[in-house]
């Protein structure tokens, strides 16, 4: 079957340009090609128009007319983003027509050209045919003649207005304004720092409402890491320009991201995107660091090059000696950032848990006397448990009871020697040795109210235990299975910790002094771990799931 010239044309556009957000894309990026110092991009939900706008060089019929009949072919230069002369036509099969307005600067006469999709679908020879008029009632702001009678001024060389966008869901998927104006950054942010672009981005919601973002592009701002050049013979040199990024006060990572592109093409896209073209060749391990918002910057390659939909490189040899560029930086430089960043982001998530915890239990001993009297037994508990002697050595009571004992001697502490030597293999039916390693030291928060400190560390006992407490410090186990069985959830996290929590004081509030029935409520208490973490990863009740709608209603966390 033969196509007409008019269908390959909008299924070309189409397969390259699929959604709005691509498309508006590629006009600002037309924009930033012609030198523009100011980009205009007004997105009307309600009408469903789309216009953008720029001061850049606009151009001439001949130049444009060229363009068009050269789609799919080069005619802007290597430091040029545009490469594929398509950009003029992203709107195609996405609107019911487009109407592009220029003028050369160093013209006169605007023309408007319209590209209507149905009457383009039918056109059956090259080259095609767009109908174009002048538009004499259009000059720009600081034209010398002046502005008769009649004759509009205006702050753009080049307008490009979108008339009835598509209405399908997925591609017609607009952003809030700062979503798209940092997703613009994101493609152009080199040539747009290059030429102090301003960027200016305005949404009309369905009900009305303007939401609008308008500035320049930022540099990075994070720390810079050492910045690498490693050569591959199928790829060439690849450069990795990357940050460390930083981070707000909630301690979370608020970088640019890392993008990738060309070395001598100033056009980027997103990292994410190239993960997904390059499925099977980069290990999930790179991919997860490059995606954390740990790092943000730029990786360029010198041979690979940049396929026609902007969003991957071609396939090729190229592209898989790239790949195992970014694996060879990734073990020689990239890991050891980021196990370090995770290690740190990890902290101030535990420290965010006992934090919470500590709220908690204090808001409870402040509204409920029960619980404030089991507090006040614990403390007191704890109190008995770490008297400091005096200048006698003689721990002095202060609860009627307590017996004086004299403290031994300090002894010298006398560390052992590494042994690097594990020893013999254990013989069949030989139990083999565990070496027991201490207990990780992680932040901690403390509780003066409650007498308390609570901690999440890493514990070694076999079997192992979901906490450890000793006089006036809980421990939370982060490798037990039930805990890491709650990893992912913060919510799940609390959870589990206040009901070990409330377990844990208990039994150290009305047993301290009976050791059979506190050996006792442990056990009891650590037999109800699994049922009740059961409840929290299965019951309705827990994961707050509507019994009505079958939703999920997570609360704020």
């Amino acid at each position: 079957m033969t196509y007409q010239p008019g269908v390959i044309l909008i299924k070309t556009i189409n397969d390259s340009y699929g959604t709005i957000v691509e498309m508006i894309l590629e006009l600002v990026q037309n924009g930033i090609d012609a030198n523009a110092r100011h980009v205009a991009v007004f997105v009307n939900k309600k009408s469903r128009n789309i216009t953008v706008a720029d001061d850049g060089d606009g151009v001439s019929k001949e130049k444009y007319e060229r363009a068009l009949q050269s789609v799919l072919q080069t005619m802007k230069t290597r430091d040029k983003f545009g490469q594929f002369g398509m950009g003029m036509l992203s709107p195609l099969a996405k609107c019911e027509w487009h109407k592009l307005t220029s003028c050369p600067k160093d013209g006169q006469t605007y023309l408007e050209w319209t590209f209507n999709t149905e009457e383009i679908r039918k056109q059956d020879h090259y080259p095609l045919k767009i109908p174009y008029r002048p538009r004499d009632d259009l000059r720009y702001e600081t034209d010398p003649r002046g502005f008769p009678k009649g004759v509009t001024k205006v702050p753009y060389r080049t307008l490009v207005e979108v008339h009835k966008y598509t209405d399908d869901k997925f591609k017609s998927r607009v952003p809030s304004a700062d979503g798209l104006f940092d997703e613009i950054v994101k493609n152009y942010r080199e040539k747009m720092l290059e030429n102090s672009i301003k960027l200016s981005v305005t949404i009309t919601s369905e009900k009305g409402d303007i939401d609008k973002k308008e500035g320049c592009a930022e540099p990075y701002t994070g720390k810079r890491l050492p910045e690498v050049k490693l050569y591959n013979g199928d790829c060439g040199t690849s450069y990795f320009h990357l940050y460390l990024a930083r981070k707000n006060e909630k301690g979370k990572y608020i970088g640019q991201g890392v993008s990738m592109g060309e070395a001598d093409n100033a056009y980027r896209f997103e990292f994410r995107s190239f993960a997904r073209s390059v499925a099977g060749l980069l290990s999930s391990t790179v991919v997860e660091a490059l995606n954390s918002g740990v790092f943000e910057g730029n990786i360029l390659t010198e041979r690979t090059k940049l396929h026609s939909n902007r969003r991957s490189f071609e396939q090729g040899d190229a592209l898989t000696g790239l790949c195992q560029t970014i694996e060879t930086w990734y073990e020689q430089v990239g890991k050891e950032y980021y196990e370090a960043a995770i290690e740190s982001r990890d902290e101030e998530h535990y420290k965010g848990l006992v934090e919470d915890l500590k709220r908690t239990l204090e808001d409870l001993m402040k509204n409920d006397p029960k619980y404030a009297e089991m507090f006040k037994r614990v403390k007191d508990g704890v109190r008995n448990k770490t008297l400091k002697p005096d200048k006698d050595g003689v721990l002095k009571p202060d609860i009627e009871g307590t017996v004086d004992r004299k403290l031994p001697k300090p002894q010298p502490v006398v560390e052992p020697e590494p042994d690097d030597d594990p020893g013999p293999e254990p013989q069949p039916g030989q139990e083999p040795k565990v070496v027991k390693k201490p207990p990780r030291k992680r932040a901690s928060v403390k509780s003066d109210k409650l007498g308390l400190e609570f901690r999440h560390g890493e514990l070694y006992d076999d079997p192992p235990k979901l906490w450890l407490y000793e006089p006036g410090v809980l421990t939370f186990n982060i490798l037990h299975d039930r805990w890491m069985a709650c990893e992912g959830s913060t919510r799940r996290e609390k959870q589990l910790q206040e009901w070990i929590a409330i377990q844990v004081l208990t039994i150290e509030a009305d047993f301290s002094d009976d050791s059979t029935m506190h050996a006792a409520a442990e056990l009891f208490a650590e037999q109800m771990v699994d049922p009740f973490t059961y409840l929290l990863l299965n019951s309705p009740n827990y994961q707050h799931i509507s019994r009505k709608k079958g939703k999920k209603e997570e609360p704020a966390e």
